[in-house]
């Protein structure tokens, strides 16, 4: 049995990251994770006490990293700030579509409570604090007001994942019957800028 040296807890998690999105979060489980990073099955449970902890730490990794993406935006120059708010949108779809077993997981009931995990508490918020930052700077709101429009274009930007994502999964029959509705997702994902500056408002 190999054992790592240095930080462990780094490697665990980077493993049970990558087990995540390639095979989702049910495939994961702290003796299953033990195998994979080639430690001893007592090892994880030295860093993760349970199985929803080390789930609640997978997605504090995806908050951060998208924060990262949406801090980058808020900081960088563009020639408009609408430009700004549209690139902040395609980040985040992007994110959610390329990270999609993340993602959901970052957004779903296996994690109820996000105070009981503070790392996952203070990522979320700081995720919502720079999209807020980012719609005050375009729309000029005040806080309060800030916050209410980033609940709404984050509710937008969540749902646009969830049926993107449903259109990459529809099977060859579903396209043969000359659905509309794929024809729209279609037409959404070919042209997901211009659909941003149409209804980013």
């Amino acid at each position: 049995m190999k054992y790592h040296h240095g930080n462990l807890k780094k490697v665990l998690l980077k493993c049970a990251c990558e087990t995540c999105e390639t095979e989702g979060a049910e495939a994961l489980s702290l003796r299953g994770l033990a195998k994979k990073a080639n430690v001893s099955q007592t090892a994880p449970y030295r860093h993760f006490a349970t199985k929803q902890e080390l789930l609640a730490c997978i997605a504090e990794e995806g908050f951060k990293n998208l924060n990262k993406q949406l801090t980058k935006i808020l900081n960088d120059s563009y020639s408009s700030e609408r430009d700004r708010h549209i690139a902040a949108g395609r980040a985040y779809i992007d994110f959610g579509l390329n990270n999609l077993n993340t993602y959901n997981l970052m957004f779903s009931d296996s994690i109820r409570d996000f105070s009981m995990f503070a790392g996952l508490h203070v990522a979320s918020e700081d995720c919502f604090q720079t999209l807020k930052k980012i719609i005050k700077r375009v729309f000029n709101l005040p806080d309060e007001e800030a916050e209410l429009k980033g609940m709404q274009l984050w509710s937008m930007g969540h749902g646009l994942v969830m049926i993107l994502n449903k259109r990459k999964k529809a099977p060859t029959q579903a396209r043969a019957q000359d659905s509309t509705a794929l024809k729209l997702m279609d037409k959404v994902s070919a042209n997901l800028d211009k659909f941003l500056e149409k209804f980013l408002d």
